[in-house]
């Protein structure tokens, strides 16, 4: 990480930033500091200013903090509640889509592993069984999917299932 006069590259993480230091970010000012209590606790927290005014961030929220300046903001559609799966639609997409939350990709990804893990043992019976366990997943999704299209008058973008 490159420092020159007590400042570091924006893209520095918290941990990387000593106390003392500051941070560019496109407009916000970042001044680290150790914030000391009575008891003899200290933690380092960060002073960012923006928009005229500072807020004091702890380490963990400062990255996000920075990010809001790389992140664009933009109103989507919700048409179901906003849980797993929620069904959404993005400017400019003429179709909503499924958001699927990463803990939950992560879960069918391993049980894709399972079914080519499966295959390359030749067990043809274990992977017909977690085969058979995803696609009921992915009906699942589709099943909400359709439900929601359907209660907004929107036509699927896709024939009958097989």
């Amino acid at each position: 990480m490159a420092r020159s006069g007590g400042r570091s590259a924006a893209d520095a993480l918290p941990t990387e930033l000593g106390v003392g230091e500051q941070v560019q970010a496109s407009g916000p000012l970042v001044a680290v500091t150790d914030l000391r209590y009575r008891h003899g606790c200290s933690r380092t927290v960060f002073d960012i200013a923006r928009d005229g005014a500072f807020l004091t961030a702890a380490a963990d929220e400062v990255h996000r903090l920075l990010l809001d300046d790389l992140m664009e903001r933009i109103e989507a559609e919700l048409f179901t509640d906003p849980g797993n799966d929620a069904v959404v639609r993005l400017p400019p997409r003429h179709f909503p889509g499924v958001l699927i939350q990463g803990d939950s990709l992560s879960i069918i990804r391993g049980d894709i592993a399972e079914v080519v893990e499966a295959c390359a043992q030749g067990d043809v019976d274990d992977a017909h069984e977690a085969a058979t366990l995803l696609l009921a997943t992915f009906d699942a999704l589709l099943d909400r999917y359709e439900s929601a299209l359907g209660a907004h008058g929107i036509e699927r973008p896709y024939g009958p299932r097989p």
